[in-house]
């Protein structure tokens, strides 16, 4: 059995290739109850015990983004342990096929947190726009809808500089100044 376990194939042995399948499928197995446990978790974080909870709303905004981010996060450990093979390593235009690989599993695990985040803030501002709704004066109202919208647009450029950062390399400090001319 150690044998066959040992037997290497496309430089990966066959015990590192089983292991990173079953962090795979172990995790989109379970990522539900991952997931659901995290986002427990979460919204006991966000929540108060005098408030009330909006369970179904809750679990509608984030266990999608969460299921996501907890899968490409496993993915991307599981990858973690295997070896680019040498048939495999080869460059696009001045870029390691290995690289590339390395920057779309950052980008996307980026993406997800970044979705996961702005599904946060809908929520919170959710409980808040109910707050806001028990008084008689409807400028906190549209406070909130502001805070919401502009807490979202400033997650999403966070997101997309810390791509261009952890994916692509840039210099953040060349790209704000460029945009700031």
């Amino acid at each position: 059995m150690q044998e066959v376990l040992n037997q290497v194939i496309l430089d990966n042995s066959l015990r590192s290739y089983l292991i990173s399948a079953g962090i795979i499928l172990g995790v989109a197995i379970f990522r539900r109850l991952l997931s659901k446990g995290a986002a427990w978790l979460i919204a006991k974080m966000i929540t108060n015990k005098n408030r009330p909870f909006d369970r179904k709303r809750f679990h509608d905004l984030v266990l999608a983004p969460l299921d996501l981010f907890i899968l490409v996060l496993a993915f991307i450990i599981a990858m973690h342990r295997l070896t680019m093979p040498e048939l495999l390593k080869f460059t696009i235009y001045k870029a390691a096929f290995h690289d590339i690989i390395e920057a779309i599993g950052r980008g996307v695990l980026i993406g997800s947190f970044v979705w996961l985040c702005n599904r946060m803030i809908i929520y919170v501002s959710y409980l808040l726009q109910q707050k806001a709704a028990l008084t008689a004066d409807r400028t906190d109202d549209q406070l909130v809808m502001f805070f919401r919208d502009f807490l979202k647009v400033l997650v999403w450029i966070l997101g997309v500089l810390m791509i261009l950062k952890f994916s692509f390399g840039f210099n953040l400090s060349n790209v704000l100044t460029g945009l700031s001319i």
